[in-house]
């Protein structure tokens, strides 16, 4: 979810006055199909009662985003939260070819919101998903009764709160005749006018046929992809209403990367299932037959599973088709909710904490990162969720979802798993490397000149592999060392004291802390290219040792040096001689900068 997303779910910015339940008149709206009808509002007050309501509105909006700002963790994610519209508002201006459909209008209250008016392309780029963990109902209910009654506890919901106002807009999808398996968007015209209206739009999965208007109940993961696409502009049939340059310049800015990184989803998903089948197993025994197993599968804990892997293809196909910036959040209203509680009293034990749950959505709007790292080890997403957390025992349970980048592996580790017996080596010079965009990353990330043909000869016969993550937004150089006194000269004994080493991890500055780059080249080094552990050292001053020591599974400091050692491999202080081969090899290694300031190293 985007800045733009949220800002539009809670304020009230309407030009006119709100709609009050004694100041209007309903009145209807007809659709193209006669028998559907819209329910909408026309309201008129006094010119005392609209500077009072604009005084009301400017201090629900003021405090409304102090309320924000003050859930920020950290200075920087609230100026980097700032900054997004400042940027907006400049390249909006700057840009001649714009499209008329996403320009930014004045805001009414004053604060500067950039595109908040461009409900299209907030809509567009900012997909919210939906988690499905109601319980079963306990007695027979046919799903029309069901579903209004959801409905309509939504739109009052929404109506409770201050000057907010929702509208239940039931006929905005439409099955087409040609396309019957397919669903379309009735009037994006309507939409539009009613968010712009400050309304709160309540969609139902509900579907009429388009030759004959009769009600049909659709999915609801149908339901958000055929939103998605009619504000992607990539509906079946064009709204005749819509500018089609716009349209064509939504075609032209989606990128041919349409995907979630394909192996981490399909990790996820094949172990929700895994467990599925698991479970489907151990019930499955003697005299119980597989269709027992299943209905005792669909009352159990385990019939969530498959609403989670509903959930990630609705992400993925969703994703498919934002730009890259886009990314969501699956969560659940009681997770948005309890995020919001006041804490308790201060323990009697010495934990120190009263700050509130974070609230998943805001941030997300924030940050635009999840609540926890991807590449932190199991262990440790524990103790980070009860830092978050403080004295409260909840866990949350959100999934930040973004468009993964592409990711080049060299060697391939799923065709030959990098070991210290295979020859011959890569090297950098090899022309499947962009050497120069490699350089490029190392010297940016970093900070400094680097001394290219001192640094390739002392790698160029050690390297046991390159992660490069996107257009070298990102990488790790990795190499296998051997300590002072092992000479190699390629036999088993040398290669078994040979050390995996990570000689460069570097990214891109303006990739730093944002898009999880560094999540991405961290997990492929630590799962797939070096699963049984790998040592790296980092000097003793540098701020990003926290980050290091929270992914690692041990550190040390090394007596007489300016370097700290970081390992993964499980169990090194036990093995004495391979710790001793580790700490060798990183006091060893000799820095290549073309300034020749080792000695600061």
């Amino acid at each position: 979810m985007s800045s733009r997303a949220l800002s539009w779910l809670r304020t009230s910015l309407a030009k006119h006055p709100a709609a009050r339940p004694n100041d209007f008149s309903p009145t209807r709206l007809r659709s193209r199909h006669g028998g559907r009808q819209v329910a909408g509002f026309s309201a008129s007050s006094s010119c005392n009662k609209e500077i009072g309501r604009r005084a009301k509105e400017k201090q629900l909006d003021r405090e409304f985003f102090l309320s924000l700002l003050s859930s920020a963790s950290t200075k920087r994610e609230a100026k980097q939260y700032l900054s997004r519209f400042k940027n907006a508002t400049k390249s909006a201006s700057a840009t001649e070819g714009s499209p008329k459909g996403s320009s930014s209008l004045p805001s009414p209250t004053g604060v500067n919101l950039g595109s908040f008016y461009g409900a299209s392309r907030a809509v567009s780029e900012s997909p919210v998903f939906r988690q499905d963990t109601t319980p079963a109902p306990k007695f027979e209910e046919s799903p029309e009764q069901l579903h209004l009654a959801l409905v309509n506890r939504i739109s009052t919901a929404i109506d409770k709160q201050p000057d907010s106002k929702s509208f239940v807009l039931d006929s905005a999808l439409t099955i087409p005749t040609k396309y019957p398996n397919l669903l379309e968007i009735e009037s994006r015209k309507t939409i539009l006018a009613l968010l712009r209206d400050s309304h709160v739009l309540v969609v139902p999965p509900i579907a009429y046929t388009e030759e004959s208007p009769k009600a049909v109940l659709v999915s609801a993961d149908d339901a958000v992809l055929a939103l998605t696409k009619e504000f992607a502009g990539l509906s079946i049939r064009p709204d005749p209403d819509e500018d089609a340059e716009v349209t064509a310049q939504r075609i032209f800015a989606l990128q041919e990367e349409v995907s979630l990184d394909r192996q981490e989803f399909n990790d996820i998903r094949e172990e929700l299932l895994r467990q599925k089948d698991a479970f489907i197993g151990e019930k499955n025994t003697g005299n119980e037959d597989l269709e027992t197993a299943r209905s005792l599968l669909d009352n159990s804990v385990f019939s969530r599973i498959d609403g989670h892997v509903q959930n990630l293809e609705l992400a993925q196909k969703t994703l498919a088709l934002l730009p890259s910036t886009a990314s969501g959040v699956i969560t659940s209203p009681y997770e948005v909710a309890n995020s919001s509680r006041q804490p308790h009293a201060a323990s009697e034990l010495s934990a120190v904490g009263t700050r509130r749950q974070r609230n998943p959505l805001i941030h997300n709007l924030l940050t635009d990162k999840p609540l926890l790292s991807s590449s932190l080890p199991p262990a440790r997403r524990v103790n980070a969720i009860s830092k978050l957390n403080q004295i409260e025992t909840h866990t949350p349970h959100t999934t930040f979802i973004k468009r993964g980048m592409p990711l080049t592996l060299l060697p391939d580790p799923f065709v030959q798993a990098w070991s210290a017996r295979n020859q011959p080596r890569l090297k950098l010079d090899h022309p499947s490397i962009d050497l120069p965009r490699l350089v490029h990353l190392i010297e940016d990330s970093f900070d400094r000149k680097l001394d290219v043909q001192n640094y390739l000869d002392r790698v160029n016969d050690r390297i046991a592999g390159l992660i490069v993550a996107g257009e070298y937004e990102g990488g790790a150089i990795l190499t296998w060392e051997t300590p002072p006194g092992v000479a190699d000269d390629g036999s088993e004994e040398s290669a078994a004291r040979m050390v995996p080493y990570l000689d460069k991890f570097a990214v891109l500055k303006r990739s730093q802390g944002a898009g999880g780059v560094a999540d991405i080249v961290f997990n492929a080094m630590v799962r797939t290219c070096f699963p049984n552990g790998v040592c790296w050292r980092s000097r003793k001053d540098n701020p990003v040792n926290k980050w290091y020591f929270e992914r690692s599974a041990g550190t040390w400091k090394l007596s007489d040096s300016n370097w700290t050692m970081f390992w993964t491999t499980p169990n090194l202080p036990e093995d004495s001689r391979r710790f001793q081969d580790y700490e060798a090899v990183c006091r060893s290694i000799q820095p290549s900068w073309a300034d020749n300031k080792s000695v600061v190293d």
